[in-house]
């Protein structure tokens, strides 16, 4: 029996949550490292190389997700992430020594590809077609919102009963809460439930306008896209764009600091910029479907561009007008570390194979990610300073921005629409 009433948003609000667990706890790695470091008697920078094996691992598992999707249902999926997510963290409580936390870390980039963007991604396309770009947007935004929130509750819960035990209550109340939501609230197919997904009837209806409308529509599979400039455009322009935010969240306490700033100081002025980032991945969605993937893409690479020329001008004029701007306009662009790949897959290569798609461009995200701390270090003893690696992320955002709109421009999609 059909039923009618759309469960939709409530399996948005399930992927919501699932984001939310396990990105909040692998994003909470920044308040443990020092506290790792103390405690096993080993360097900050040994110890921080946990996120270069999380995200080696996460790059790796974005080419192996598209073969499990067509394996297995993105809720099977879920489920194993959330079990790696609990994995990794007992991992760390009881590691003896830094080469353990490696491999716990290794472990979490499982999670990463099976349990957050691409699956969550691959849920919603199947849920919504209309309003797709702000329900994966605000979706998305539960990343940045649980990075705020497990921060602050791992600073709390370190300072109570220590880093070990912390990491014990909180990968055991994470997981539990990330598996309720999937059992509660996240469906990965409307068929089985009697329902369609949102904006199904508007493919109806341009389908009776024209014959060839449902190709459109459905767009070219993940080989056919592949064989395509568009793709290798966009999956270059993500790679460097991999760069943008977690070279700004990486470096800029640092940046500041080298500018004269004191560390405390510097340290609120990320926090403030994470709030404000949570905002402007919610929002990314309601940006794309105003203004297009293209005027998405403007509006987000060019806030980061003048957010990071205003941090450079921080440099010679020690200004809080400065700072501040530069945590704003760094904000509006946040979504470029979570949300471009999701949402320029539909306007470049349409529906037909969305999951698969996403999650290779996922891959290029993450690979983008690994590459920005070497990079980075090494335009900084090159140059003397941080000042050089800011100005690399000024071009690099340029460089990302010219690649997507080329992608976009000469995406299948185009063709195929100018030959209805």
């Amino acid at each position: 029996m059909e039923n009618s009433k759309f469960s939709g948003y409530k399996v948005a609000f399930g992927c919501f949550l699932v984001m939310f667990i396990h990105l909040g706890m692998l994003s909470s790695v920044g308040v443990f490292i020092p506290r790792i470091a103390e405690g096993l008697n080993v360097p900050v920078g040994r110890v921080s190389l946990m996120v270069t094996f999380a995200m080696i691992v996460a790059f790796l598992m974005s080419f192996v997700t598209p073969r499990m999707l067509q394996k297995f249902n993105p809720r099977v999926l879920m489920y194993i992430a959330s079990f790696f997510a609990v994995g990794h963290y007992l991992m760390f409580a009881f590691a003896p020594n830094v080469y353990v936390v490696w491999l716990a870390a290794a472990l979490g980039g499982i999670t990463l590809g099976f349990g957050t963007n691409a699956v969550c991604a691959a849920v919603l396309g199947a849920w919504f077609i209309r309003n797709r770009a702000s329900i994966v947007g605000i979706v998305f935004g539960g990343a940045a919102v649980g990075a705020a929130v497990f921060q602050f509750i791992g600073g709390i819960t370190i300072a109570a009963v220590g880093w070990r035990t912390a990491y014990i209550i909180i990968g055991v109340a994470g997981a539990a809460i990330a598996l309720l939501a999937n059992i509660l609230f996240v469906r990965d197919d409307p068929e089985k439930l009697g329902q369609k997904a949102l904006g199904w009837d508007d493919i109806q209806e341009t389908a009776t306008a024209a014959d060839n409308a449902q190709t459109v529509v459905q767009g070219v599979t993940a080989t056919e896209a592949m064989k395509t400039a568009s793709f290798w455009l966009l999956f270059v322009g993500v790679v460097v764009g991999g760069f943008l935010i977690t070279g700004f969240q990486s470096f800029a306490p640092a940046f500041w600091q080298e500018n004269g700033m004191e560390a405390v100081r510097s340290a609120s002025y990320l926090s403030l910029y994470s709030l404000l980032g949570c905002l402007g991945v919610m929002l990314a969605g309601v940006i794309a479907d105003k203004f297009g993937n293209k005027g998405f893409l403007t509006i987000i690479l060019l806030a980061y561009v003048l957010g990071l020329f205003c941090a450079t001008r921080y440099a010679t004029n020690q200004s809080v007008i400065l700072v501040l701007l530069t945590c704003i306009l760094v904000a509006i662009s946040y979504p470029a570390s979570t949300s471009i790949p999701a949402t320029v897959t539909t306007g470049a290569f349409g529906n037909k194979d969305y999951a698969k798609i996403v999650a290779y461009l996922m891959a290029a995200l993450y690979l983008g990610k690994c590459l920005v701390s070497p990079v980075m270090s090494a335009i900084a003893a090159k140059t003397g300073g941080l000042m050089g690696g800011f100005i690399a992320l000024i071009i690099f955002g340029i460089i990302t921005w010219v690649l997507c709109m080329l992608g976009l421009i000469t995406a299948p999609v185009n063709k195929m629409k100018s030959t209805k």
